[in-house]
């Protein structure tokens, strides 16, 4: 997973992200929360689905500030 504020890959069993210091289970709740909305967009890179408040693609990392 790639954190969605900072765009960092945290690895599987990692518990903080490393680029910005959160940890991966206040990500996940953040993503999970996220998923309850409907996307605001598109992944220009992958198609995943983008929420509001993304910096970065979740799936792919791709920064969508850009």
């Amino acid at each position: 997973m790639y954190c969605p504020e900072c765009g960092t890959l945290i690895p599987p069993g990692e518990e903080i992200c490393k680029g910005c210091g959160k940890y991966s289970s206040q990500i996940r709740e953040e993503l999970l929360a996220l998923s309850e909305k409907m996307p605001a967009s598109k992944c220009k890179k992958c198609g995943a689905d983008v929420y509001t408040g993304q910096h970065y693609c979740v799936t792919c990392g791709v920064d969508l500030k850009a």
